[in-house]
């Protein structure tokens, strides 16, 4: 081995030989690229004065997407044989002993003739005796010309050693023979050319490709394919998953070039192409094809595999059925094997339409669909992945529909070729087998999302494909289990959804067990299913599925429908009445379906087909509030009914009498006296509900749904007691009796009294002016009239009741919100009194007991007498080591008092020094800084518009979190965005179930405070160990209409809050403070560690609604800007307002911001013409102005409606600077110092060209 050299060359698996009679079978365009490539493979050789010497279809090496290789060179072996000796050339060249032979004719010679030449001894022959010489470029031509009619006559080999010899004497007739086997003329004449026994009238393989482009061979060959895919073959080799990745970005383009829209392969010489060449044999795009599936086997990303699928099927959409068959299809059901659940998803998805791209079916493949498709795809039916299996839920309607048509297509194939057809009804009933089980476990899937996407996903086309009968017994028969689903209200909806299509297929032999359905989505608790219900009804019934008599009765039970509050209801059944008059006879419509709705009725109608006509005729309908406190009621409604029905009696009989004695014109509202008075629970409610608008005529319309309402109640108290909770979550469970009470404070208890206060746990006395509570032996507080007396605001005894209440929005007990007393009934089982008073300075009166006992979540609803008709859920508990509270001595109280005192001095003075030693001791950021607009990450997990970003530095350096309107927050890293990631994900997230518009950081950058558009504030907890936030704490707000209610302490009406619009962190040490602005006016400074409020300050709504605020580093100051075009300055320290700021403009303000250098100077962002002011708080002057519009700067002519909506101050080399961002989408930075560093930063999307921006 030391004096051996060895010749290494990439590995390929096969050779020509090998593919010619391997499947699938190479086509005609496929065998036109490969002969261009042995011709230019020749050419490069024969450019370098290389000769091969021993061309065949085993040296021509061939990958698998068609790349061909020449290989083998043998300018070692001799060049003339001797030809009466076949010895020599069966050593040399017929080493595979298939006794072919491809030496040109001029090789061969006499050995006793003048021809031969003196042997020689060589390493190769030993002794023997061989002819040598030069190589010739024409032996070469034919040698490949032999390989080339091999490959054009299905691999029938042209010469063997005696009919070469044949040849070379002059007898042709075998070679036109295999000649006359070539259909193409044009490649006919070629492969005669490469042939011809006189070496001068072969041509060289420069001149052949040059005399058949655009002819025999596409012009894409010559200009694109060849050039291209050498990209591909080059070292070092292009990895697969990055050969994909650039195919795909080019598909486009390589499909309009090789589909004859850029190269003019079809017609670009100078003569047309020949008309034997049929279009599917020059489809080009089988090539590419071959490229993509060379590459799906050994693809390691997921990303990968589906850009090739992607590449698939735009091939599939431009291709032949037969490439889709033969050369698509094995590839995407290997990829529907994969182990990533998105690779099985878009693997169906791609399979589906491919399939239905086949226009022509092959007879070889008749059988595609059930014996190779349908049994490749069944486990996807049972996949772990419920992706998986609501996508294949999705596509087996068209899936069975193709099968169909390609039986279809198959029969008529048979047909037509005069070939006999498989029995058709046996094929189908084949197929309806191996479809039958597969739709069963669809239909029978533990998740209800698979079964609601096989119904909303062609359920009618499954039906046709089963046939009548079977759609009864597979389908609608396991259709009906849906609605015992309580759990998921879209799977029933769904099903009223497709229930008009499979019962309309099925025939009216359905329609008796239809309508006990129908009339059991009268009663379904979501009322978008009872409108879906009735709206099913309505096209059965114009069907004429539904009988008379079930028509008329189903109108009979839905009509007190026409008092629902919800408007959708109501359309719906004011169309199945106008239906009904349409097709029902005048007499049942005036005898038998007009007295169901002449009640709900304004207005005597004659004519109810006009459905707006009747919809405008209704009567009033029930308030939606009337209507959710009815069906919130007690554990049980029957009593409420029926205090409703003797009600409604005693009416009657007052009208009665009052009639028989038309003397006498008084008349009591209150039944008469010898009727048992209500419980008090009823009473209670009663008062409420009178309070709230309840009517004489809303109770009749109530009594008209009654036997709904009680079927409704039902089901939504049982979803309540069978609802799984989450662990660490505390429901208050709903019982028919109550269990007993807990007094939680003995009347001897002596609590010190607020304000104009009561006893905790009593109600205050107050002489004769009123009475107050008294308990009763229910547990339940009855007011008898008077004003009670209430505490302060601030009192988190109130606090306390909101919280009760907010957990008691959740039960059908009945609570008193106008109730001043101390006792509240909590979920009908325990009587709770109230906390005891808070001093004014918040300093509590201890209350052991009942800190243990109540959650702190509260809800933020101030006194008002009409409650909240939304409820709040259930948020979690914070974790609590012990409800006892130890007895701690007043000296030592005083001391724990002095050191937390001590600790927050201490805290705002270190903020304080570092505030002013980060600003004054050097810059924050380098020395020549400039921001570069370069996107470092792109962060996609919010569904919708990003709303608020807060950032938790400087306590936990490069987190900063996002809060989004598709109600989640999330938290991400800025170490992780360095750009080199492909995907960006964050580290925490939570979700609201609530449009979320303001973020904050508090507690040391450990916990996250959000707001949400219906009122919600949540405090999240920051868990290091985990991906989720936990909820802290919660408080609501109302977010729609603004309430009154009496003040504890002057009795005056005061505004609620409303929900909050903006929120930032007060950093004042020890303390965590929160500060947020409400709709109404409000700046609330909430201490994250207590129940109730630090501090509170309204704003004056006359100068407009709060849009937005800042405060100043040093919590000194704040500043709010209003919609009204006003900059109110208060003063955090005295909490009095100190300064107002009026916009020339009276322009909404829309961002304000703290100077980043002068501590008195204020940025605001006003509406129009992205402009932006410097205010100086202590004058009201404006410093500086900076205008980023083509109107005149400072004016309000020709306004622009661009905003800026983001401000972020800075000092950069000791000057301040300013960043913005605005509704334009642009980033701009100002430097008011330097204005040559002034630059817009980050331009639109829209900002094709580059800006012309000047700065003065």
């Amino acid at each position: 081995m030391e004096k051996a050299c060895l010749i290494v060359r990439q590995y390929v698996k096969h050779s020509l030989y090998d593919r010619v009679s391997t499947r699938p079978f190479l086509t005609v365009i496929e065998k036109k690229w490969i002969t261009f490539q042995i011709l230019c493979a020749l050419h490069q050789c024969h450019k370098q004065r290389i000769c091969h010497g021993d061309i065949k279809l085993e040296n021509i090496l061939i990958t698998s997407w068609n790349w061909v290789l020449l290989s083998d060179f043998a300018s070692f072996k001799p060049t003339y044989l001797p030809e009466d000796n076949p010895a020599d050339y069966s050593y040399f060249f017929d080493t595979s002993r298939r006794r072919t032979c491809y030496i040109a004719p001029e090789r061969f010679v006499r050995s006793s003739s003048g021809e031969s030449i003196q042997p020689k001894d060589g390493p190769l022959v030993g002794d023997g005796q061989y002819c040598a010489g030069q190589l010739l470029p024409e032996m070469d031509i034919f040698s490949a010309g032999c390989a080339l009619l091999e490959l054009w006559t299905e691999g029938t080999a042209p010469f063997e050693f005696s009919q070469l010899l044949a040849y070379r004497r002059g007898e042709v007739d075998l070679v036109r023979k295999h000649l006359d086997g070539i259909e193409n003329e044009r490649l006919r004449q070629l492969v005669e050319s490469m042939l011809s026994p006189d070496p001068r009238d072969r041509k060289s393989a420069e001149l052949y490709l040059d005399q058949e482009r655009g002819k025999l061979f596409p012009e894409y060959f010559y200009a694109f394919l060849q050039s291209y895919l050498q990209m591909f073959s080059t070292v070092p080799v292009v990895p697969p998953d990055e050969k994909v990745t650039r195919l795909h970005g080019d598909i486009g383009q390589i499909v309009q070039i090789l589909t004859g829209g850029g190269g003019g392969g079809r017609g670009g010489g100078d003569d047309p192409p020949e008309p034997s060449d049929d279009d599917d044999d020059d489809d080009g795009l089988i090539l590419i094809t071959g490229v993509i599936t060379s590459c799906i086997r050994g693809l390691s990303f997921c990303r990968s595999k589906l850009l090739a699928l992607e590449i698939l099927q735009a091939l599939a959409e431009n291709t032949t059925s037969e490439t889709i068959l033969d050369r698509i299809l094995p590839y995407i059901l290997h990829l529907a094997q994969d182990a990533a659940p998105r690779v099985r998803v878009c693997s169906l998805n791609t399979l589906t339409r491919c399939l239905r791209l086949v226009r022509q079916l092959p007879r070889s493949d008749a059988n595609v669909f059930p014996e190779y498709i349908l049994p490749a795809i069944a486990p996807l039916a049972t996949d772990h992945s419920t992706f998986v299996r609501m996508t294949y839920a999705r596509n087996i309607a068209t899936l069975a529909d193709t099968a169909v048509s390609f039986l279809e297509q198959s029969q008529h194939t048979c047909t037509s070729e005069n070939v006999p057809p498989p029995h058709y009804e046996t094929e189908l009933s084949a197929l309806h087998e191996m479809l039958h089980q597969t739709v069963l476990s669809l239909l029978t899937d533990a998740q209800s999302a698979v079964k609601q996407t096989l119904m909303t996903s062609g359920i009618t086309q499954l039906c046709v494909f089963f046939g009548r009968q079977k759609a009864n017994d597979v389908i609608l028969s396991h259709m009906i289990t849906f609605l015992n689903d309580k759990e998921d209200r879209h799977l029933r909806g769904a099903f009223f959804d497709c229930i008009v299509g499979v019962a309309s297929y099925v025939g009216w032999h359905c329609a008796p067990m239809l309508l006990p359905l129908l009339q059991q989505g009268l009663t379904d608790p979501e009322e978008f299913v009872i409108a879906k219900a009735i709206h099913a009804t309505t096209l059965l019934v114009e069907l004429g599925l539904i009988q008379k008599q079930g028509t008329i009765e189903f109108i009979g039970e839905c009509a007190c429908y026409l008092a629902h509050p919800n408007l959708w209801i109501r359309h719906e059944v004011v169309e199945l009445v106008a239906t009904a008059a349409r097709i029902l006879t005048a007499i049942d419509v005036q005898c038998k379906v007009r007295p169901s709705i002449a009640p709900h009725l304004r207005l005597p109608l004659v004519e109810l087909t006009c459905p707006e006509l009747l919809l405008d005729c209704l009567l009033p309908p029930v308030p939606r509030n009337i209507y959710d406190a009815v069906l919130r009621f007690g554990p049980d409604i029957a009593p409420l009914i029926a205090v409703l029905r003797e009600r409604k009696q005693a009416r009657a009989r007052q009208q009665t009498l009052a009639a028989e004695r038309e003397g006498d014109r008084r008349q009591s509202p209150l039944p008469d006296g010898g009727q048992q008075a209500p419980p008090p629970g009823i009473q209670q409610l009663l008062r409420r509900l009178t309070t709230e608008g309840l009517t004489e005529q809303n109770e009749k319309q109530l009594l008209a749904m009654s036997v709904h309402l009680m079927k409704l109640h039902h089901y939504k108290l049982a979803e309540t007691r069978h609802t799984q909770q989450p662990s660490g979550r505390i429901v208050l469970d709903h019982y028919p009796d109550v269990m007993g009470e807990v007094p939680l404070a003995g009347a001897d208890t002596h609590l010190p009294l607020a304000k104009g206060g009561a006893l905790p746990g009593r109600p205050a006395a107050s002489g004769g002016a009123g009475d107050g509570t008294a308990p009763t032996g229910d547990g339940l507080g009855k007011q008898t009239g008077g004003r009670t007396t209430r505490k302060s605001e601030s009192d988190s005894a109130q606090d306390w009741q909101h919280m009760l209440s907010a957990i008691e929005s959740h039960t059908p007990s009945p609570s008193s919100p106008t109730g001043g007393g101390g006792d509240l009934t909590v979920a009908g089982t325990a009587v709770l009194p109230a906390p005891p008073p808070v001093a004014a300075t918040g300093a509590t009166v201890p209350m052991a007991t009942i800190a243990a006992a109540l959650p702190p979540t509260v809800h933020h609803h101030h006194h008002h007498a009409t409650p909240t008709t939304s409820s709040l859920v259930e948020y979690s508990l914070p974790e609590r080591t012990t409800g006892h509270q130890e007895r701690l001595s007043d000296c030592r109280l005083e001391m724990e008092a002095l050191v937390a005192k001590l600790r927050t001095r201490f805290a705002t003075y270190q903020r304080q020094r570092e505030l002013r030693e980060s600003t004054s001791a050097g810059p924050a950021l380098p020395a020549g800084w400039r921001l570069s607009g370069t996107l470092v990450a792109h962060l996609a997990e919010h569904k919708a518009a990003v709303a608020r970003m807060a950032a938790l530095k400087p306590h936990t350096g490069s987190l900063f979190a996002s809060a989004s309107i598709d109600g989640t927050v999330r938290l991400w890293d800025c170490n992780k965005l360095d750009g080199q990631q492909s995907v960006n994900r964050s580290r925490q997230s939570y979700h609201a179930n609530t449009p979320l518009h303001a973020v904050a950081a508090c507690d040391a950058g450990q916990s996250l405070a959000v707001a949400g558009k219906d009122g919600t504030l949540l405090l999240l907890k920051i868990d290091t160990n985990s991906s989720k936030m936990a909820l802290q704490q919660a408080r609501h707000f109302e977010a729609d209409t603004r309430y009154t209610s009496a003040s504890s302490s002057t009795g005056e009406l005061g505004p609620d809050d409303g929900p909050v619009v903006e929120m930032h962190p007060l950093d004042q040490g020890a303390q965590s403070v929160i500060v947020y602005a409400t709709l109404y006016g409000a700046l609330v400074g909430w201490d994250i560690r207590m129940p109730d409020y630090a501090w509170r300050l309204q704003s004056d709504l006359r100068s407009g609604v709060i849009t937005t605020f800042c405060i100043d580093p040093s919590s000194s100051w704040l500043t709010v800007g209003t919609s009204s075009g006003r900059h109110v300055c208060w003063d955090l320290r005295f909490q009095l307002p100190i300064a107002e700021i009026k916009h020339p403009h009276d322009a909404r303000i829309r961002r304000v911001s703290h100077h980043p250098t002068e501590s008195s100077w204020l940025v605001s962002a006003s509406q129009g013409n992205s402009e932006v002011y410097v205010w100086n708080i202590e004058t009201g002057h404006r410093q500086q102005a900076y205008w980023a519009s083509a109107s005149p700067p400072l004016s309000n002519t020709n306004a622009s409606s661009h905003s800026v909506c983001a401000l972020l101050p800075g000092v950069n080399d000791g000057n301040p600077f300013l960043l913005t961002g605005g509704t334009d989408q642009r980033l701009r930075y100002w430097d008011p110092v330097n204005i040559e560093n002034c630059a817009l930063v980050v331009p639109s999307a829209r900002d094709y060209a580059p800006l012309n921006v000047t700065y003065e």
